[in-house]
């Protein structure tokens, strides 16, 4: 992460900032300012502006936009925008918000700017250029439709639209840069945020949210921090939630809305979804069998809410897979774990694992891993016989050092060992020892009888 700030940081001094002071500009728009003077600061080459940025004023263009009244000068800016001269659309709305931020035509001139910037691609100015315009009109009569704008300037981010650096003071010259550099995804997830915010309930608010976590599941890679796993499951769980039917048997419990085909497309997209990305943090090398469980768990509830759904037919079937395909990732995990324990001979700890390869194989029916499968759960049962007989065989040697040093009156230290004895014997019947020696047999009941009563005896001296 340190790493693309630091790129970042020199790319921004290669391309390289303006640092002249605003104040050293004379405003064309202070009170008084005669129109001559006013054309002596606005004459052709680069000038600045203040509230509006450095602009060119091309020879034979003026600035005489500024001297019509607000009423006219948006009616100028709208023609100039229709003729496809963004930059006198751009100077002429950006005035009006300047000379009248709250006016009645401060609306028009924040869409104007924010068509204009879309038009040059820069869409993340555009979206807040439009955002600006619904925080300071919250009623403003084209709500729904400066919504969906944003809404499809998201798209373009999920899909691959790069993020663009404007640099400063100018309004069309900037700085392209990759999405590795700039969190493109994570800040797409913020800005489909934005959308459900602006409108919770709204016809675009549930795939807005669903499509916040895919933009965070987009995010995980190389430079991720594991973070973006917790943002895109909170993302499909707040759709679940919020925008799921509620039913009691067959009765509705919420009235559904005129998009409700739409909206239940978002829930059962967002149901897999938390299932897929709890199943990408656990293939991507985080050992955790949890994160497995709860990765069935949730393709099990995707597969119980739509198997009976035609639509959804197909990713039910992918569903059973994917669980498959998780429950053999817990059985390589409990047999690694079966292994690390017969590693430092705690047998009764392996023979528990081995038997858990057993009991989570046993029911896997898919023929893409049948072979490995099977090979585990009959391996995992061989093992489980043999760690009785291994269980009886410590369980004697455990027993034999207790009774020597129980006679030199160590008596913590024998304590242990007869625990041992008493654990690695217990729940087992005679015929499961796989010892055939009678008198082995004998000798091993004989040491758990005996180790019980030891136990009792030596407990009873330490109160």
């Amino acid at each position: 992460m340190i790493l693309r700030y630091v790129i970042l940081i020199a790319a921004l001094s290669v391309a390289g900032c303006s640092t002249t002071e605003k104040k050293d500009f004379p405003s064309v728009f202070e009170p008084g300012k005669s129109k001559a003077a006013r054309e002596e600061v606005t004459g052709y080459g680069l000038k600045f502006f203040p509230g509006i940025g450095w602009k060119y004023i091309r020879p034979g263009m003026s600035a005489e936009i500024l001297d019509k009244p607000v009423p006219k000068r948006i009616e100028a800016a709208e023609e100039a925008l229709k003729a496809g001269n963004e930059d006198e659309a751009l100077f002429a709305a950006k005035s009006i918000i300047l000379e009248t931020p709250m006016g009645e035509h401060a609306k028009k001139a924040h869409r104007i700017v924010a068509e204009v910037n879309e038009k040059w691609k820069f869409y993340e100015h555009a979206f807040n250029e439009y955002q600006l315009l619904l925080k300071k009109f919250p009623e403003y009569e084209e709500r729904e439709v400066i919504l969906k704008k944003q809404f499809e300037i998201c798209d373009r981010y999920l899909g691959g639209q790069r993020f663009r650096w404007k640099l400063p003071y100018t309004e069309s010259a900037f700085l392209p840069l990759p999405n590795w550099l700039t969190f493109s995804f994570v800040k797409t997830a913020g800005m489909y945020g934005q959308v459900v915010s602006n409108a919770p309930f709204g016809g675009l608010s549930a795939q807005a949210q669903l499509k916040k976590g895919q933009s965070y599941e987009k995010s995980i890679g190389f430079f991720s921090d594991g973070s973006e796993f917790v943002h895109a499951i909170a993302a499909y769980e707040l759709v679940t939630d919020r925008y799921r039917l509620r039913r009691t048997g067959d009765r509705l419990l919420d009235a559904p809305y005129s998009d409700q085909l739409l909206r239940d497309k978002s829930v059962a997209d967002a149901q897999f979804g938390i299932g897929r990305v709890y199943q990408r943090q656990v293939l991507e090398g985080v050992y955790d069998q949890t994160l497995t469980g709860k990765a069935i768990d949730a393709f099990e509830d995707y597969r119980a809410l739509y198997k009976d759904s035609e639509t959804e037919k197909v990713r039910v079937t992918d569903a059973l897979e994917r669980i498959e395909a998780m429950k053999i990732e817990q059985a390589r995990g409990a047999l690694s774990t079966a292994l690390y324990y017969e590693k430092n001979q705690k047998w009764l700890a392996a023979q528990k694992y081995h038997q858990q390869v057993i009991g989570i194989t046993q029911g896997l029916a898919s023929d893409k891993h049948r072979a490995e499968t099977d090979r585990m759960r009959e391996r995992a049962r061989t093992r489980v016989q043999e760690l009785f007989t291994a269980r009886v065989d410590l369980a004697l040697k455990s027993f034999a050092a207790a009774s020597k040093i129980d006679t030199r009156k160590k008596a913590d230290a024998a304590l242990q060992l007869y625990r041992e004895v008493v654990v690695n014997l217990q729940g087992m019947a005679p015929e499961q020892w796989g010892v055939k020696d009678a008198k082995k047999i004998a000798r091993s009941q004989e040491a758990d009888k005996v180790s019980r009563e030891r136990i009792a005896e030596l407990q009873q001296k330490r109160k």
